[in-house]
């Protein structure tokens, strides 16, 4: 797969995400925006090792480094707030 293929992959499951977070709001289901996260992260690392034009240096993989790291913190600040969020006073 070519990288700008797999950017364009990654952008639909983002968009997939955030249809899934917009449903789990409307149900009340809060654990699904969990598990559809940890899916698109095992689906995206799983594309992620099937690119084919991969060309890094130190400077790349840092900012890869920093930008997992940023995402990774942004995802438990959000999985601590839906978990002790009280979902049955949405309605």
């Amino acid at each position: 797969m070519k990288k700008n293929t797999f950017y364009l992959v990654v952008g639909c499951i983002a968009l997939a995400l955030l249809a899934i977070f917009w449903y789990s709001v409307e149900v009340h289901i809060r654990f699904l925006v969990e598990v559809a996260f940890i899916i698109a992260i095992v689906i995206i690392y799983a594309l992620r090792r099937t690119v084919t034009d991969i060309i890094e240096d130190e400077r790349t993989a840092k900012i890869s480094e920093q930008a997992a790291l940023r995402t990774f913190q942004v995802f438990w600040v959000i999985f601590c707030v839906t978990w002790s969020f009280d979902w049955s006073k949405m309605a």
